[in-house]
């Protein structure tokens, strides 16, 4: 026994450092010097925090340069406790920009010859694919006005299509940054999203985020695959029930269908896709009294939106619902209507049992949400309430450090 209790407490090897996540690449390859694949080579330290290495290019998307030449690299590693983010003989897709011109970065390259990791040492992506690689090098290689119009649209679509799941979701938000997307979509963009939809290959968070897409910009020309997505169930049907809802392509009876879903994903992509399908009687009572609390908080949402300040009641009601979602979302609407909410939430305040910390504090982080009248009342708390504790708290919210 005594042996066996020493080999279970004898220590494994330690765990490996974590290294540092990619972070975005598209935007920063925009405007980089180069955009380069290739293979990691020597790694030198140069002080404290800063690092570089060569770099083999095995492929370039953007910039001067071209396979088998050979870039030097530096960046810097401002967590100790983090492993280098590149290791000797990785493939990485990095895009480059020119280094800082701060004294540090001047001592550590005076001749200046060495190409800065862009987005702060964030713009890579680890071991890239080559459907990666052939999808972003076009998007890159189109004049700065083309890449603002449809075909900068298309070549985000094809992104978004075959590259891997990081740079094809970075694509998806790109095209949701644009103004005018509908218009830009034109056939060979709206076929690669709608080819991605259908794809049950492609990474599921991809093709949700292009019904995300399609919902937030009203894409009519993909109701066709938003349909089928509908009627085939699973993980995206919901997603693809509120994308129908956006584009006003659901039939009332389609409507009223999956209202009364027994799915609640079902209920509350209704409330969030076509909120006009449901009156704002019946948004109040799924915001107070849907047994699912993503119901509760679209429904509340959805009514803010519609009826405004006579939404305080349900939206105060919400602050105190045990879903932290629900909970989310109201503290999401409350500042849109302070006048009303303030003067209900002081009551409660003030009505609760003396010894009752826990439960007031919802009320008290709406106070600090709602501006002046906020303010007002939480002074008044810190000056009278009898809990000591919620005096501290809003003492605190107020922007003053309690003594104890």
């Amino acid at each position: 026994m005594l042996l066996a209790g020493a080999a279970a407490a004898t220590p494994g090897p330690p765990a490996e450092k974590p290294r540092a996540a990619p972070g975005a690449l598209l935007a920063p390859a925009e405007t980089a010097a180069h955009v380069v694949a290739g293979t990691i080579g020597a790694l030198r330290q140069l002080d404290a925090q800063g690092f570089s290495a060569e770099l083999e290019v095995e492929r370039a998307l953007a910039g001067g340069s071209s396979p088998g030449a050979k870039l030097r690299i530096a960046w810097e590693e401002l967590a100790a406790s983090r492993a280098l983010r590149f290791a000797q003989g990785e493939r990485v897709l990095l895009a480059l920009e020119p280094l800082p011109s701060g004294s540090l970065w001047m001592k550590r390259f005076p001749q200046r010859d060495a190409w800065a990791v862009a987005g702060r040492g964030e713009a890579f992506a680890r071991d890239p694919a080559p459907a990666t690689l052939d999808a972003i090098g076009p998007y890159l290689r189109l004049p700065r006005m083309a890449r603002a119009g449809s075909p900068g649209v298309t070549a985000l679509a094809q992104i978004a299509r075959l590259a891997e799941q990081r740079q094809a979701l970075e694509a998806i938000e790109q095209l949701a940054l644009r103004p005018a997307l509908a218009p830009q979509l034109v056939a060979a963009a709206r076929d690669a999203l709608g080819a991605l939809l259908l794809d049950a290959t492609r990474p599921d968070e991809v093709r949700a985020g292009a019904l995300t897409l399609a919902a937030r910009r009203r894409l009519t020309a993909l109701e066709p695959e938003a349909r089928k997505l509908s009627a085939a169930g699973g993980a995206l049907a919901p997603l693809a029930v509120e994308a129908l809802g956006a584009m006003g392509a659901l039939s009332p009876e389609e409507a009223r269908r999956h209202r009364a879903s027994s799915d609640p994903r079902m209920r509350a992509a209704i409330v969030r896709g076509a909120p006009a399908s449901v009156d704002a009687a019946k948004l109040e009572a799924l915001a107070r009294r849907d047994t699912a609390g993503e119901v509760r908080a679209a429904a509340l949402e959805a009514l803010a939106r519609r009826e405004g300040a006579r939404a305080a009641g349900a939206a105060i009601d919400a602050l105190f619902d045990a879903d932290a979602n629900v909970q989310a979302a109201a503290l999401r609407v409350l500042p849109a209507f302070p006048a009303e909410s303030a003067p209900v939430l002081r009551a409660r305040v003030f009505g609760a049992r003396a010894h009752d910390t826990e439960a007031m504090r919802p009320a008290l982080a709406g106070l600090s949400l709602l501006g002046p009248d906020g303010a007002a009342v939480l002074r008044e708390i810190e000056r009278d309430h009898p809990n000591e504790d919620l005096r501290r708290l809003a003492q605190f919210l107020l922007g003053r450090t309690p003594e104890h």
